[in-house]
């Protein structure tokens, strides 16, 4: 949380800032102004949260430097700092939006329940934002007519496509934090099995270029990071009117197949159809990634054809003397099939397995004989494990999109949604039976980091985990 301090004496500048050191909040979070003209200064360039001002100091008071910079920072909370219980201002200050009025000296209490309450109203108004765009977006990729999605006006966006093949997903902590940098960005996540799309959404008028290139930079730190050898994205560069997401995902979602014959574990910028490598490589990525999905979907006959247009290609490269990156479709095979072609391998291996694989599918014991309520009992015992679709459907020799639908069908709800329930109701108990700190309960829920946690929780229940203890 970013707050500014502003008083024209240093003693009350020290001690508020001590305050907010005692209460969490880092000195690199925290500006300092000596009068109102320095106020409006940080706070035309610098976002802040929170903002303590002196109503009496030189030159402008504190009311009218507020006054000026409702206009430049309207999303900061403003507390007045006075040494007067009667406050002959009180009307203006009130007229103003003024949170409250902070008599000096100020105590560690005073400051920590202001900082719970803003915290607090964040991850409240935040949910409610992201919410909100992610139903304008869901409603233009299902084909509603962007005119239509008015919750979309104005606003632009920068996606980006994720595919891992690692359960039970990647770790994308870093996206999370661009929030914490900027907080007009918000970001918004589609979320699919072993596969997401991240947008990051502002106001058309907020874009800069600082803020697209920061988003960038964490974007390609992402597969660097433990656990995300298998992380690939394809992002856009720029921003665009979050109207139009649609189409661009589509083509994100394409170009996403480069991982195949280009290696996994990367970031990749998206390019246009006039610039992308429109050659053999490119081509074969989308062929095997065409068997792949019949093949997830059990379509025996979509695979056979599969199988013959690799063949075909298998021809026209050997004729032509085209370099095939054998290692990196090898390295994309052994992520997605546990016994995939072992190294050294050829194109020829390659098609030799996935006919293989066309030959599984006819000889397959018919899975719809595992009872359901067998599935649902295992996802109860481990809910609060790292369990997704494709760790549940392995345990149970399903096919990843098999078990989804199966599981949509029999329960009504989608099988993260179903996760996401367990994990909240065991949270409640957890809150209402138990002493345990809030990052406890989280990482006994199955959450990483409590920050998630929290916006999980108010998501689904419209409070905050301390707030449901506290009712």
């Amino acid at each position: 949380m970013k707050c500014l301090i502003v008083d024209d004496e240093l003693l009350a500048r020290i001690t508020v800032q001590k305050l907010l050191n005692d209460c969490g909040i880092e000195n690199d979070s925290i500006q300092i102004a000596e009068n109102g003209e320095e106020m409006i200064q940080i706070l035309s360039g610098k976002e802040t949260d929170i903002a303590f001002v002196d109503i009496r100091m030189p030159d402008i008071s504190g009311l009218a430097a507020i006054r000026k910079c409702l206009n430049v920072s309207p999303e900061t909370s403003y507390y007045i700092l006075t040494g007067y219980e009667k406050f002959e201002y009180a009307a203006e200050a009130i007229r103003l939006g003024v949170k409250d009025f902070l008599l000096k000296p100020l105590t560690v209490q005073a400051v920590a329940e202001i900082l719970d309450r803003e915290a607090s109203l964040s991850v409240k108004k935040e949910a409610l934002i992201t919410d909100t765009l992610l139903a304008g977006m869901t409603r233009v990729i299902l084909g509603e007519a962007p005119s239509s999605v008015h919750a979309l006006d104005g606003i632009v966006c920068l996606p980006c496509f994720l595919t891992t093949s690692e359960a039970p997903g990647a770790d994308l902590t870093a996206l999370e934090q661009i929030h914490l940098l900027y907080s007009m960005v918000h970001l918004v996540m589609l979320p699919y099995e072993n596969e997401s799309v991240a947008c990051f959404c502002l106001k058309k008028e907020y874009t800069v270029s600082a803020v697209a290139s920061e988003i960038v930079r964490q974007i390609q730190k992402l597969p660097a990071q433990k656990g995300n050898s298998t992380l690939t994205i394809t992002y856009s560069g720029k921003f665009i009117a979050a109207s139009e997401i649609s189409p661009v995902l589509r083509e994100l979602r394409d170009y996403a197949d480069l991982r195949i014959t280009s290696g996994m574990g990367r970031a990749y910028r998206y390019r246009s159809s006039s610039e992308q490598d429109t050659g053999s490589q490119a081509s074969l990525a989308h062929a095997i990634m065409d068997f792949y999905q019949a093949y997830e979907l059990e379509d025996y006959s979509v695979c056979s054809r599969s199988v013959k247009t690799l063949s075909a290609m298998a021809a026209k490269v050997e004729a032509n003397q085209d370099v095939v990156p054998v290692k990196q479709i090898c390295e994309w095979l052994d992520q997605v099939f546990q016994d995939s072609p072992k190294m050294p391998c050829s194109l020829e291996k390659v098609i030799s397995f996935f006919q293989s694989r066309c030959d599984h599918l006819l000889s397959r014991n018919d899975s719809q004989s595992i009872s359901f309520s067998t599935i649902l009992e295992y996802i109860d015992a481990h809910f609060a494990e790292d369990i997704s679709v494709s760790s549940v459907a392995a345990v149970f020799d399903l096919s990843a999109n098999y078990l989804s639908t199966l599981f949509k069908k029999e329960s009504g709800i989608r099988f993260t949604d179903y996760v996401t329930m367990r994990r909240v109701t065991e949270a409640k108990r957890l809150l209402r039976e138990t002493n345990l700190q809030v990052k406890e309960i989280a990482e006994r829920t199955g959450y990483y980091t409590a920050s998630h946690f929290i916006r999980i929780f108010v998501k689904s229940e419209g409070v905050t985990p301390l707030e449901y203890r506290k009712a």
